[in-house]
């Protein structure tokens, strides 16, 4: 997983792997942690990679959310391919989560 810093906007997109379970599930906090340690309210999730998400990533991603809207900021996805999307989709995500096609809506969501 690795980050990227957009220049004009300053938020941090992260690009989550192909598969996001228990066996990466770590990592993954490690680097959300290592970017909230810069202290960024806003946080864009770059799925357009990722074919199979588990519950285990799915709490990482609510629980950043979470976290991200207590400091008045939040997190927006992208790039969802339709078998991860209705993941997200049965687990009630899409109606709590900013959900985009694009990087540039992502983004722009969160200005």
């Amino acid at each position: 997983m690795a980050h990227k810093t957009t220049p004009a906007t300053e938020i941090p997109v992260l690009d989550i792997p192909e598969r996001l379970d228990t066996r990466n599930v770590k990592e993954m906090v490690a680097q959300l942690q290592s970017l909230c340690s810069g202290n960024p309210s806003r946080i864009v999730m770059d799925f357009s990679r990722t074919e199979y998400i588990a519950s285990a990533g799915l709490r990482v991603v609510l629980e950043m959310s979470r976290d991200l809207q207590k400091k008045g900021g939040g997190i927006a996805l992208f790039g969802l391919k339709p078998p991860v999307r209705k993941i997200f989709e049965l687990s009630g995500f899409t109606n709590i989560l900013r959900i985009y096609d694009t990087r540039d809506e992502a983004l722009q969501s969160l200005k």
